[in-house]
């Protein structure tokens, strides 16, 4: 048991990238909540600006190329140990602001209008998706567990495994 939580333990600190490597909600929370406040200029009554997106060190993709890695360096020899999907990174698509209002609600959702892989360029007040009328609520972005209920009215797109 102690070489399982050990090998986990590299495999989350061998992932780090620009974000924390835990996957738990509440660092997934701090990261949603915190990204904006590394050196980015704010300017007070515009609209957040990003660029690039970033790559996500959460998939299961990422965790399954550094648990290889380890294997590959010898770090671990544990190789019957598997990384799988805990979370789902999705984005919700509320079509008005009664859905909107019912995301909101969801006390298990940590809710971001940013997609976590953006980057920041310019940090204004307020983020609404360009591609979307002004009339629509922009689109919100969580992490859910896998066994997490969607609402059935509001339609949703699952971004990651996590």
């Amino acid at each position: 048991m102690f070489v399982l939580t050990t090998s986990s333990a590299l495999v989350y600190t061998s992932c780090k990238k620009d974000l924390s490597t835990s996957t738990n909600e509440s660092t997934l929370q701090q990261n949603f909540s915190s990204r904006n406040s590394n050196g980015v200029p704010f300017q007070e009554g515009v609209n957040t600006v990003l660029g690039d997106n970033k790559e996500n060190p959460y998939t299961v993709e990422n965790m399954t190329a550094a648990w290889q890695s380890l294997l590959i360096q010898g770090i671990s020899t544990n190789a019957e140990t598997s990384v799988y999907t805990t979370h789902y990174y999705v984005k919700f698509k509320p079509k008005n602001s009664g859905e909107y209002e019912q995301l909101q609600q969801d006390s298990t959702l940590f809710l971001s209008d940013l997609p976590i892989e953006s980057t920041v360029i310019l940090n204004g007040d307020y983020y609404h998706d360009p591609s979307l009328p002004d009339s629509v609520p922009t689109y919100q972005y969580t992490a859910v567990p896998v066994n997490y209920q969607f609402p059935e009215s509001i339609a949703y797109e699952i971004l990651a495994n996590l």
